[in-house]
């Protein structure tokens, strides 16, 4: 079984390591047509990410999906919602987790600012001003040459954690918040893979597990992000949420992928 991949600027170490995993020939992992996108059928198993390359074609990409669904290792409209911040924040926006720890999602808010703000690209991913955030105090000017959002600022403890899904694997990579270091003025600190078993009394593990199952319920997805922050108050919130991270630090991260896709095409 032939399947077709890209994920982005690391599609040739994903490639490599992928196919590393797979025992007796049983799949082999090769290269996406980004140009020829109708030569892609002859693959078995698709598997995209949508990034400043694959989105040039979106529509023609819509079409293949329209036509051959059960190709698409993970649902396409559902990666596209991912690739809008207004559209995932309006299917997510009601998630919440009351477990060992609270969890909310952080608000999109519209344009008449009575505090302090976070200013985000529409586009989560697949161009260049994606990954601009930018503080705003309620007193300054938004005026940007992209289509943005506008998300509550959340006081917190300038902890992120990166939380990275592979299937029902989850890994915690938790470093400092480089805007709340340049707010603060401190040096971020080099990322940190937590091992879950020793969080309980840090994110909580329990709480956890229920949001990944809830963005589960409601997206058909296998690979994503999840950014949390602590509030001051104690509570974290959902920040933005990016379909196939870097999964940067994630020793077993080929391995789990490549479990992950042998258990969806079986």
């Amino acid at each position: 079984m032939d399947i077709g991949v890209y994920i982005g600027k690391n599609t040739d170490i994903m490639i490599r390591e992928l196919n590393k995993q797979i025992l007796y020939g049983e799949v082999t992992f090769k290269h996406l047509n980004l140009e020829k996108i109708e030569d892609n059928v002859e693959f078995d198993r698709i598997l995209i990410k949508l990034d400043k390359e694959t989105s040039n074609n979106k529509e023609r990409w819509i079409l293949m999906y329209e036509r051959f669904p059960d190709k698409f290792v993970e649902n396409l409209d559902d990666i596209i919602d991912l690739s809008d911040r207004y559209i995932f924040n309006e299917k997510f926006k009601d998630i919440s987790v009351n477990g060992v720890n609270t969890i909310r999602w952080c608000q999109i808010i519209g344009n008449n600012l009575t505090s302090s703000v976070i200013v985000k690209p529409v586009n989560a991913h697949g161009s260049d001003e994606s990954h601009k955030i930018i503080y705003r105090d309620k007193n300054e000017d938004i005026n940007l040459g992209y289509p943005y959002v506008i998300q509550e600022y959340i006081l917190n403890t300038g902890v992120l954690y990166k939380i990275y899904v592979i299937g029902e694997n989850i890994y915690i990579n938790r470093r400092k918040s480089e805007l709340f270091d340049k707010l603060s003025g401190l040096i971020r600190r080099d990322d940190e893979v937590i091992n879950l078993e020793n969080i309980r009394d840090d994110l909580g593990y329990e709480s956890l597990v229920e949001l990944v199952r809830k963005i589960g319920e409601m997206c058909d997805i296998n690979f994503y992000g999840i950014d949390l922050i602590l509030g001051e108050t104690g509570v974290y919130y959902v920040i933005d949420i990016n379909h196939f991270p870097s999964y940067k630090n994630v020793l077993d991260k080929y391995l789990a992928i490549a479990n992950v896709i042998i258990e969806k095409i079986r």
